[in-house]
């Protein structure tokens, strides 16, 4: 797996940079020009929907199946993704989250509450 950063200002060409990339990818015997192999993540769903919406262009593709099927996804939903969280699902700070959690991760989670801001998670 090949892992691209691009850290630039607005209308710096970061997006057309990363379509061109995962273009580039495209034509690897490895994705076998398959598109749902190939992903895109971003903070905000405003930048994951340009990318997903030039690179479904670019591809000839719907870009709502990109975004369902396909790795185009914010930052979060690739981490609750992984994890098999499923949509609209709510982890919390409650023992059965947590424990379902460690289980999910195959991971020990230690919950230590923090003065009245809450609870902090700690990965041994």
């Amino acid at each position: 797996m090949k892992v691209t950063r691009i850290i630039g200002g607005a209308g710096t060409g970061k997006t057309r940079t990363i379509i061109a990339a995962l273009e580039k990818a495209m034509s690897l015997p490895e994705v076998g020009r398959n598109p749902y192999v190939l992903g895109f993540s971003s903070f905000t769903r405003a930048a994951r929907g340009e990318a997903a919406e030039r690179a479904a262009n670019a591809w000839g593709i719907d870009k709502n199946t990109l975004e369902r099927h396909g790795w185009f996804k914010t930052v979060h939903s690739v981490a609750y993704r992984q994890i098999g969280v499923e949509s609209g699902q709510v982890i919390t700070s409650k023992k059965d989250d947590m424990e379902w959690l460690s289980n999910a991760l195959v991971s020990d989670i230690g919950l230590k509450t923090a003065r009245a801001t809450g609870v902090h998670l700690s990965f041994p």
